[in-house]
């Protein structure tokens, strides 16, 4: 990416910024949300990249290095890079529309490397990850091979040979289940670095998913405004070396810019919004099924009125209404469909805090298939043949279901100590959902909740899953003589209702 000296933006055409003033806030770990699907395939092509001033700036490197220790923290970077001056309320004021950047950081096909650092054996090669009988995360060499998410294995496998490429599983544990927490420390040492830089700058940084997430970097003395484009060169390269993950960075005014820019950016680039005419040029080479509240049940919508682009879409309708009208969208789905297509956000960059919820999750098949090779002589925990996942009846199976719920709060229990001991609070309700092949549960499944059991000071994540499981067995019990035939797709154990817990308590 060539750095080059900013030029003044195209203010009458350039997408507002929202005005507000940020907190003041450290960094630090952060709870993680459940693990997101694979980062849909990239749209579009590269952008050049501006620079803002080489000075500060261009210092980054090893303090971002610093930030990315297990400690987190961002104490190095703050000691080079000029803080901007603070209101008397302890509260940082915006300096103008433009002396500020958006950062959408995104890590390119997530699984997929995480996996290449765990297996050295597939470094260099196209990979794609497999979960069960779906194809879940495909690297970009992949990709070029014809590869896609959500296809057969047995094809994945087939095109990725000729090439030398791989077809791996995700890690399991005994019995088949899916073990993600290698998955959820790579997202936390992500979260890290985030989380350093935002604290040097006194910046805010939101979490988008488990691989992806927004800084927003306020004005600091000395620097352009395009001064968030050498950071986030920074930002890439210390991801690579500290994490050995590749992102990509989208730089914009506001957030549905930059996750835009971001996409069009991949693999391992930096792509900047800094003028109308930047973000002209992003809308028309980005499929409107991208843009936030496009996907679903509008995409066929959009298929039929011929939009294929956020510029087509723009060029639909002369006014919000009439873009409803077109699309069949209630005011509010249609306002801010408008203001998408357009590249304009309010929505401010902010902390969420912790989950509000924790979660374990397992899908389950409606039909005989074999496990992967690495399992076959195992039992899976919904029972069955060796080497065999089976359909398990909702309610005519119990000690079958039961094996399934004490998979799930095994890693619902585990999840939930680290949590009291992250954040000094418990769960007060545990709710169980079931959802069937069939539908015979609704269309999203149903759920029951129950009380989550109380905490006991120094008890072990075993005793507290038995507990877990347990109650889960349950509300699933009652759920599951609502359809006791039906053969279930899908099984999810959450706890919630959080409270504040006593240290140590």
């Amino acid at each position: 990416v060539q750095l080059l000296q900013p030029r003044a933006p195209d203010e009458a055409r350039l997408p507002p910024r929202p005005r507000r003033r940020l907190q003041q806030q450290g960094g630090g770990a952060v709870g993680l949300p459940p693990a997101a699907d694979e980062r849909q395939e990239r749209g579009g092509g590269g952008g050049q990249a501006r620079g803002g001033g080489a000075g500060a700036a261009r210092q980054v490197p090893a303090l971002l290095h610093a930030a990315a220790d297990q400690g987190g923290g961002g104490g190095a970077l703050a000691q080079v890079l000029p803080r901007p001056a603070a209101a008397g309320d302890g509260q940082l004021a915006l300096r103008g529309r433009d002396a500020w950047a958006v950062l959408h950081v995104d890590v390119d096909a997530f699984f997929a490397q995480v996996h290449r650092r765990m297996d050295p054996g597939v470094a260099g090669v196209p990979v794609a990850v497999q979960q069960h009988q779906d194809v879940i995360a495909v690297s970009y060499e992949a990709r070029a091979l014809g590869v896609r998410r959500h296809m057969a294995p047995a094809e994945a496998r087939r095109l990725l040979a000729p090439a030398g490429g791989r077809l791996v599983h995700v890690p399991t544990k005994a019995g088949g289940q899916v073990d993600y927490s290698q998955y959820r420390a790579a997202s936390a040492g992500l979260m890290r670095l985030l989380a350093g830089l935002a604290e040097a700058y006194g910046a805010e940084m939101e979490r988008g998913s488990t691989d992806e997430a927004y800084v927003e970097l306020p004005p600091a003395p000395g620097l352009e405004p395009a001064f968030g484009v050498p950071v986030a060169e920074e930002v890439r390269r210390a991801c690579q070396a500290q994490l050995g993950l590749e992102v990509s960075v989208g730089v914009a005014p506001n957030k549905v810019l930059a996750k835009l820019a971001s996409a069009a950016a991949k693999p391992a680039g930096v792509r900047v919004v800094g003028s109308g005419a930047e973000a002209e040029a992003l809308l028309a080479e980005t499929r409107a099924s991208r843009l936030p509240g496009c996907g679903g049940k509008l995409a066929p919508a959009l298929e039929a009125a011929g939009v294929r682009t956020a510029l087509d879409l723009q060029r639909l309708a002369a006014t919000e209404a009439e873009l409803g009208a077109a699309l069949g969208l209630g005011a509010e789905q249609a306002a801010a469909l408008w203001a998408a297509c357009r590249g304009r956000s309010d929505a401010p960059v902010a902390s969420k805090g912790p989950p509000q919820s924790l979660s374990a999750q397992m899908s389950l098949c409606g039909e005989v298939l074999r496990m992967h090779p690495s399992r076959a002589g195992e039992t899976s925990v919904a029972g069955g043949a060796p080497g065999m996942l089976e359909p398990v009846r909702a309610g005519a199976e119990p000690g079958r279901v039961r094996g399934v719920l004490s998979a799930l709060s095994s890693d619902l229990a585990e999840r939930v100590l680290e949590d009291a001991g992250e954040h000094r609070r418990w769960p007060r309700a545990l709710c169980v959902t079931l959802s069937t092949h069939g539908g015979e549960l609704g269309a999203s499944g149903s759920q029951k909740q129950g009380p989550f059991p109380a905490r006991v000071g120094g008890e072990s994540a075993g005793r507290l899953a038995g507990r877990v499981a347990d109650a889960a067995a349950g509300l699933a019990a009652a759920l599951g003589r609502r359809a006791p035939d039906a053969l279930l797709a899908k099984v999810s154990v959450a706890a919630g209702s959080f409270a504040r817990a006593p240290a140590g308590g």
